[in-house]
């Protein structure tokens, strides 16, 4: 059977996606990628839109710049970064 065009194209693309895929992968394990996966809730999730919108990021733009952003004041301040991490004023029903 001989191969058509489209058929050469499609192979060309698979190719192609395969090689990103790989790349991607490597640089992943390169820099040491982790996937977080945790469930919210309600005033979390809006709480978290609120603070995505007015940052103009996404969800996990935005965790990544606070967890910077907060290691970077542990070190400097620590007593100010306790402040921001205590669950004081936080309406949560387990803290």
């Amino acid at each position: 059977m001989e191969e058509t065009r489209q058929d050469r194209q499609r192979l060309l693309a698979r190719n192609r996606k395969r090689r990103q895929r790989a790349r991607q992968r490597e640089h992943k394990a390169l820099v040491g990628a982790k996937t977080l996966s945790f469930e919210i809730y309600q005033g979390t999730d809006q709480a978290l839109q609120v603070l995505c919108k007015a940052s103009e990021l996404e969800p996990s733009e935005l965790i990544t710049v606070l967890v910077h952003n907060l290691h970077e004041l542990v070190e400097r301040d620590p007593s100010r970064f306790k402040e921001l991490v205590s669950f004081k004023g936080v309406h949560c029903e387990h803290h």
